[in-house]
């Protein structure tokens, strides 16, 4: 990237409005253009009645297998909307009963894996399928807010299943302003812009605690007391050998379950504000969860941690202003993390005996972790 280039988040496939949420509204169907289309959709729509059935591993198997010329009749939208679907019914069939598969069938590992190859991203149910491409509007004339969302697709079809869902769909869609105004601190400082740098930092910090105030939504329709219905089915799988997919030779295959550390936005402000991690099994694992973005996505985290000499900028210039609004941001971060780490227990620490998360770590010691450190960024008014 060359020095004082203009960062088009366009050219990082992320929206101006919308964020890392797509630029349009996902679709909700691909269109019938023949029985097996018909077929995948109906498989969606039911997949919740075939887990509380007991049967899904039977419908999986009785799925007719996707010819791979299908896929290029789709467009990006509809393969996204035909991965999603696979991808629920891989992690359905790999966790739908008390001893996990050790495959996923044809009929599923295929069309998962081309598609998957296609949109390059890892044959599992990752963030940008759960969270990102998984929502509608009920209303579409009023915003992308989780009082006026829907759920695409779900496994349980239960209120708090899609409420966790869509409370990180709004989260997401308010990060569209944290987002430009990154672009604004890391342009800033290049431009020895001093007034320019110490709004987008003050917008950061504003949009983090506005993003802080919609997670703590989260308890309005999900309960600590039933997550675990919702959180068996996005866990790790490890292992698993995918059915007749020839390009993996019947190779085992193992890969992190959906988490939230797969979304772009805290990698994006970490990146932004140079934020140092010491590193150890969580700062590997974070770069690890890079690769179940958005290809863009990852690009754009990358960029921005190369580029950006926001931190060197507020040292250098010891501004009481420049080194406040820096702050206000490193606060908003924090308060973030511990929103984070404050629904980690509640949903999850208090109420099973297993230590790791969907994302297979031992989440409550990193996630304290990021919290000890992050505050160790906070740049004393000596400074100044």
């Amino acid at each position: 990237m060359a020095e004082r280039s203009v960062i088009n988040l366009q050219d990082y496939d992320i929206s101006p409005e919308n964020g890392f949420l797509p630029h349009e509204d996902p679709v909700k169907i691909i269109p019938f253009r023949a029985y097996i289309e018909w077929e995948l959709v109906k498989f969606g729509k039911n997949l919740p009645d075939f887990i509380n059935d007991n049967k899904i591993r039977t419908e999986c198997h009785a799925l007719h297998l996707l010819p791979e010329d299908s896929i290029n009749k789709w467009n990006k939208k509809q393969m996204e909307y035909a991965r999603m679907v696979y991808a629920f019914g891989a992690s359905a069939f790999i966790h739908g009963q008390e001893l996990p598969a050790v495959y996923v069938p044809e009929p599923l590992a295929k069309p998962l894996y081309l598609l998957s190859k296609a949109l390059n991203k890892p044959p599992i149910l990752s963030y940008d399928s759960y969270v990102l491409h998984n929502w509608r509007r009920k209303d579409p004339t009023k915003p992308i807010e989780v009082d006026n969302l829907e759920i695409i697709q779900g496994f349980l079809g239960t209120p708090d299943e899609s409420w966790f869902i869509l409370i990180h769909v709004n989260i997401e869609k308010e990060a569209a302003v944290l987002i430009k105004a990154i672009v604004d601190a890391v342009m800033a400082a290049e431009e020895n812009n001093l007034i320019r740098l110490i709004l987008a930092l003050m917008a950061m910090g504003n949009t983090l605690f506005k993003m802080v105030r919609i997670f703590e939504r989260m308890g309005e329709h999900a309960f600590p007391e039933t997550y675990h219905n919702t959180r068996k089915w996005i866990m790790s799988y490890g292992n698993v050998v995918f059915e007749n997919v020839k390009e993996l030779n019947n190779e085992p295959q193992s890969e992190r379950g959906q988490t939230g550390a797969q979304s772009s936005i805290i990698p994006s402000v970490v990146a932004c504000l140079n934020i140092i991690h010491k590193e150890t099994g969580m700062t590997n694992h974070l770069l690890d969860m890079q690769k179940y973005m958005p290809e863009g996505h990852r690009r754009f985290i990358k960029d921005i941690e190369a580029r950006s000499k926001v931190r060197e900028f507020v040292l250098t210039h010891s501004d009481s202003l420049l080194i406040e609004a820096y702050n206000h941001s490193v606060y908003g971060l924090y308060n973030f993390r511990k929103t984070h780490l404050d629904h980690a227990t509640r949903f999850i620490h208090n109420q099973t005996t297993n230590p790791v998360g969907t994302g297979g770590t031992p989440f409550m010691e990193w996630l304290s972790q990021l919290l000890t450190e992050t505050l160790e960024h906070i740049i004393s008014t000596e400074w100044a």
